[in-house]
């Protein structure tokens, strides 16, 4: 709430500034790393446009494998609000904003009985049913920056941002109860989990690129 306040307020002060020769509703469709989905803006002039966006896109497959079934899933969503800035009256825009949408990926490693995995540089039979999971998660709220091109005036828009959600990511790494029973398993899985995490904790920024279409009334 404090992050969509200071948005809003900083919208009211520099459109106070500005004559208003531009201003009108805005809906638009977007599709990009964000995901699918679309916006509601409002043009007060032709500097400030204020945006609120929800878009979301999921995914996920499976591979069989030496005895062990890979189940990945990906989640991408937006659920943000952008303050654009138009320095020069024209499409060039500078974009800040919020992003509330959580996107997470990761994966599932199921044993048939059959097969081995490496942990930490050992080989484990892995019983028929076990699992290991793993899954990437950026933080439910992150700041945004960017740049853009479009949406700006009245009638047909179109639109293209470049920017970064910021904001660092954390792994959970978890593993089904038995596989502790096996010995040594549980100091290589935890070996294995903070070698993972301490690379995922490099990641500081969820790339943001992004295409959208609408009307302006």
């Amino acid at each position: 709430m404090k992050h969509l306040s200071i948005l809003v307020l900083g919208a009211a002060s520099l459109t106070a500034a500005q004559p208003s020769s531009v201003s009108g509703l805005m809906l638009y469709a977007v599709g990009g790393t964000g995901g699918l989905g679309g916006g509601l803006g409002y043009h007060f002039n032709e500097i400030i446009t204020l945006r609120g966006e929800l878009a979301t896109f999921t995914y996920d497959d499976s591979f069989d494998q030496d005895g062990i079934t890979y189940r990945g899933d990906l989640k991408l969503a937006t659920q943000a609000l952008y303050l654009d800035v138009h320095p020069f009256g024209g499409t060039f825009r500078l974009t800040v904003g919020v992003d509330n949408g959580r996107t997470r990926f990761g994966g599932t490693a199921v044993a048939d009985g059959s097969g081995e995995v490496d942990v930490n540089g050992t080989l484990y039979p892995l019983p028929a049913g076990e699992s290991i999971t793993a899954e990437v998660r950026y933080p439910s709220t992150m700041p945004y920056l960017g740049i853009g091109w479009g949406l700006a005036g009245s009638g047909l828009n179109v639109g293209l941002d470049l920017g970064v959600n910021i904001g660092t990511a954390d792994l959970v790494m978890t593993r089904s109860e038995n596989l502790g029973l096996i010995p040594g398993f549980d100091a290589d899985f935890e070996a294995q989990r903070a070698l993972y995490a301490n690379d995922v904790a490099d990641i500081k920024v969820f790339p943001i690129i992004k295409l959208s279409v609408g009307y302006s009334f």
